[in-house]
């Protein structure tokens, strides 16, 4: 990671800290797709920090979004400019179909809940109107839709579709109709809360042959394997009945260079993100490490019989007897 990429994921780890997140930095993979995952209480965070938010990647927003929704997390890009411009303050930027927004609007959000208004596109600034609050409003003001549309300069079609919630304002005319109402009626912009688009899980080929032994030996338990090309982990393996119940895998061979900092990366990121993980591993070789995260042997995984018996097995390394 840059010098100056490695800076600025610094300075928003600290933004974190010191709103008493519980934070893991993940500096060691160029191509990442998040470089940070933060969580305080039921909010986790998959942070991707560019200088340009534009520079965000098809194929690694696709990924972020695959994991944050396997992960239960909220994806945001934190940026200082785009192509053509600074990324302002106060402002919420859509790249890739993500939120992106600057590291102060961001330490705003964090530490004040000061949320946004203004959401920036091709085209100019715009808003989310209060359909309700517009509509009791202009009905308590006696003002039909005509009337409203002529003070505001737009049509009558406009000011219903607004009621409706089915249109975005101009920040220009959602000025004009706080004026002409006198009261506040822009949505506050939630990024934690931004509704993602679900992406499809590509056809995934396993880059070595001991990730298509440990893939065919977690689909034959009945189990769902994603790779992750772009993160500090191999893959998410969850339960086919029960989705919500993912573990966070690493897969590697014994012998491999820098295996034990690539365990400790899946660790953090496990302990941050509240989820259970497991490392497998080529054959029972590797040196004695400190961590939690379950180091299980390939032959130990291919004797296993089911799904439940191997999350007893996660369980049991983990220290627990069960898990409710």
């Amino acid at each position: 990671m840059a010098p100056d990429r490695r800076d600025a994921v610094g300075r928003i780890t600290d933004i974190l800290l010191r709103a008493d997140y519980s934070v893991a930095e993940n500096t060691d993979f160029r191509s990442s797709c998040f470089d940070i995952v933060a969580r305080k209480g039921l909010t986790l965070l998959l942070l991707k920090v560019h200088e340009n938010v534009d520079a965000l990647s098809e194929e690694t927003s696709k990924e972020l979004k695959i994991l944050s929704r396997m992960l239960l997390a909220s994806p945001i890009i934190i940026g200082n400019r785009t192509r053509k411009e600074i990324v302002q303050g106060g402002l919420v930027y859509e790249r890739q179909g993500l939120p992106a927004v600057n590291s102060e609007t961001f330490e705003q959000f964090i530490h004040e809940n000061n949320l946004p208004l203004v959401f920036a596109r091709r085209g100019g600034l715009y808003v989310k109107i209060d359909g309700d609050t517009l509509r009791k409003e202009r009905e308590k003001k006696e003002m039909s839709f005509g009337d409203l549309a002529s003070s505001v300069g737009v049509s009558r079609k406009t000011i219903y579709e607004y009621e409706r919630g089915s249109m975005d304002s101009t920040l220009e005319t959602a000025i004009k109709l706080e004026d002409v109402l006198d009261i506040p009626i822009a949505v506050p912009i939630n990024i934690i809360s931004w509704v993602v688009e679900e992406e499809e899980i590509p056809e995934q080929e396993a880059e070595d042959e001991l990730q298509e032994e440990i893939r065919q030996t977690l689909c034959e338990l009945g189990l769902k394997v994603v790779f992750a090309r772009k993160a500090p982990f191999d893959a998410l393996t969850a339960d086919q009945k029960d989705q919500q119940k993912v573990v966070i895998t690493g897969l590697g061979y014994a012998q491999e260079k820098g295996i034990e900092q690539r365990i400790t990366s899946v660790e953090k990121v496990s302990q941050v993100a509240k989820k259970f993980a497991m490392f497998v591993i080529d054959k029972d070789k590797i040196k004695k490490i400190s961590t939690e995260v379950p180091v299980i042997i390939k032959e130990e995984l291919q004797a296993i019989e089911g799904p439940e018996e191997l999350f007893r097995l996660i369980y049991e390394k983990y220290g627990l007897k069960n898990k409710n």
